[in-house]
C-alpha cells in the first residue's frame, strides 16, 4: 500500500511539473505571437508611411519638373536658342547693322560679341548675319557693342578691306574656315544675330 501511494505521489508530482511547463510554454508562445503581431504591425506601417512618402516624392518631383518647363519657356523666348552661357536669336528677316541692333536692344539684348572659336563655330551654321562689331567710330579699330576693343579675330582673307568705308562686321561662311567675317556696309540689309545671358538652370 505504501508503495502505491509513492508511486502515486511521484506521478502527481510529474504530472504537475508537465503542467507547470506546458503553461510556462503557453505563455511564452503567447508573447512572442503577440510581439510578432506587434512587429507585423510596425512593420506594416513603416511600408505604409513608406509608401506615402514615395507618392508625396513624385508628386512633388513631378511639380518640380512642370515648374522648371514653365521656367525654361519663361527665361528663353520662342525663337531663341541656348548655347554655352548665352541665349541667341537668329533672325529670319533682314535689317541695316543699326536697325539690327535696335532690335536686339529692345528684346533685352545685344549684337552678338564672338569671345572663342567654338562660339564663331556655332554662329557659322546661321549663315550671312551681322554681329556686334564696327569701326563707325575710329576707322581701323574695331570694337564690340560693349565698347572693348577686337582682340582675336576671324577675318575673311584679305578682310576687313575698308572697301568705300565698310564699317560693320558680319559673317559670310566660308566651307572649312573659321575665317568667315567680311566688313561690310552698314547700311546693307542682312540677317543679324542678338546675344543676351542665358537663364540660370536649376538642377
Amino acid at each position: 500500500m505504501e508503495r502505491n501511494s509513492t508511486q502515486s505521489e511521484t506521478l502527481t508530482q510529474l504530472y504537475s511539473a508537465l503542467k507547470d511547463e506546458r503553461d510556462q510554454l503557453l505563455t511564452n508562445y503567447n508573447s512572442l505571437t503577440a510581439e510578432r503581431d506587434e512587429l507585423q504591425t510596425n512593420y506594416n506601417s513603416l511600408t505604409a508611411e513608406r509608401d506615402q512618402l514615395q507618392t508625396n516624392y513624385n508628386t512633388l518631383t513631378a511639380e518640380r519638373d512642370q515648374l522648371l518647363r514653365k521656367l525654361g519657356q519663361f527665361s528663353r523666348p520662342q525663337g531663341w536658342t541656348n548655347f554655352s552661357s548665352s541665349s541667341y536669336y537668329i533672325s529670319k528677316e533682314k535689317k541695316t547693322w543699326s536697325e539690327s541692333r535696335q532690335y536686339c536692344r529692345d528684346k533685352g539684348a545685344d549684337l552678338v560679341i564672338i569671345n572663342n572659336e567654338e562660339e564663331q563655330t556655332f554662329l557659322q551654321n546661321f549663315g550671312h548675319t551681322w554681329i556686334g562689331l564696327t569701326d563707325s567710330e575710329n576707322e581701323g579699330t574695331w570694337k564690340w557693342v560693349d565698347g572693348t576693343t577686337l582682340t582675336t579675330g576671324y577675318w575673311s582673307f584679305k578682310q576687313p578691306d575698308n572697301w568705300y568705308n565698310e564699317d560693320c562686321a558680319a559673317i559670310q561662311p566660308k566651307d572649312g574656315t573659321l575665317q568667315s567675317w567680311n566688313d561690310r556696309f552698314c547700311s546693307d540689309r542682312i540677317q543679324w544675330v542678338c546675344e543676351k545671358p542665358a537663364a540660370v538652370s536649376i538642377s
